[in-house]
This record gives structure tokens, C-alpha cells and sequence, in this order.
């Protein structure tokens, strides 16, 4: 076998990676536009891996971004879908820099409906957006209503700048 053909199929096979790779980012997308639309395009984990995703949140060190949203929801909570949780900036810190945790507050029963009585929350309220540690503690207040992408960038750095210095508070005293 020649020089030339070696190389040949090196980058025949780099190509089919890179076909494998803009498959799996295609369909990746297929289905978070297949989401109701209040979510955008991040990928939640749902209310009833609630557990789960604050154990998430100690073992890698993220804190936890939870939304209670109606769905289907009204006017703010589509807004939000669209206009926050669909910006790709946003979505790829959320999903990098946190774990997304989804509680639907209009459900008539479920896991959803407990951890809505459990955090304190209200059921058919507007959104809610909440930083929680892996002990399920505000780690900035949480509010309620409907957020410019600005604003929920602004709270983002915010919640993270506490997160950081409380990360770096318990690795100094290791």
C-alpha cells in the first residue's frame, strides 16, 4: 500500500467521524426543538430525578439551576422559552456551569407536585428560577415572574461568583 493511499483512508475515516459527529449535533437539536416550547433548547433533567440532581451537583461540583414552570404555560413562560432558554449562549452555560433541573408546577400529581410543596413553591404561579447548592439552599434569593436574557446572564454570574468562593472557602480548609 502506497504513501498516498494510507492517507487516503486516514482522511476517509476522519470524515466519516466528523458525518458521525454532525449526525449526532443534528439530532441533538431535533429534539430539543421537539421540547414544549417554555423549555427552549435546554436539556432538563426532570422533577422526578429531583434526588438525583442535586447528587449530581456534590459529585461535580455544579450547583443546580432549577425552573418551575407551567406546561403547557401562558404567555411569560412561552416568552422565557423562546427568548432565554433558546439563546445557545445561555443554554451551553446552563448546561456547563450547572445541572437543570425542570419542575412543572401545574402538574395534578407526581414527583412534581411534592418537590413543589417540598421547596416552598407555588402550584399555577408564574416561573420561578432558582441557584441551589447540593443541600437544596438558595444560593442567591429566588424570584418569580418573567426574565430578559440579560437578566438571567446577570443572575447567572451572579449565583456562580457565590458558588466559586464557596467552592474555593471549602477546598482551603481541606
Amino acid at each position: 500500500m502506497g504513501c498516498s493511499e494510507s492517507k487516503s483512508r486516514k482522511a476517509t475515516r476522519m470524515t466519516e467521524e466528523e458525518l458521525k459527529a454532525e449526525h449526532e449535533e443534528r439530532e441533538d437539536m431535533r429534539q430539543r426543538k421537539e421540547q414544549d416550547i417554555e423549555l427552549g433548547l435546554v436539556k432538563w433533567m426532570r422533577g422526578s430525578k429531583f434526588e438525583y440532581a442535586f447528587s449530581i451537583s456534590a459529585e461535580r461540583r455544579k450547583p443546580v439551576f432549577m425552573l418551575v414552570i407551567d406546561i403547557p404555560g401562558g404567555e411569560k413562560c412561552r416568552w422565557m422559552g423562546k427568548m432565554v432558554f433558546s439563546d445557545m449562549e445561555l443554554v451551553r452555560e446552563l448546561e456547563s456551569e450547572f445541572v437543570p433541573l425542570l419542575i412543572q408546577n401545574n402538574t395534578a400529581g407526581g414527583p412534581d407536585k411534592k418537590i413543589v410543596a417540598k421547596m416552598g413553591e407555588k402550584q399555577w404561579a408564574e416561573p420561578v428560577i432558582r441557584f441551589l447548592d447540593p443541600d437544596e439552599k438558595d444560593l442567591i434569593p429566588r424570584v418569580t415572574g418573567y426574565f430578559s436574557k440579560a437578566a438571567t446572564k446577570m443572575r447567572i454570574r451572579k449565583a456562580l461568583k457565590i458558588w466559586e468562593d464557596r467552592m474555593e472557602e471549602k477546598d482551603n480548609k481541606l
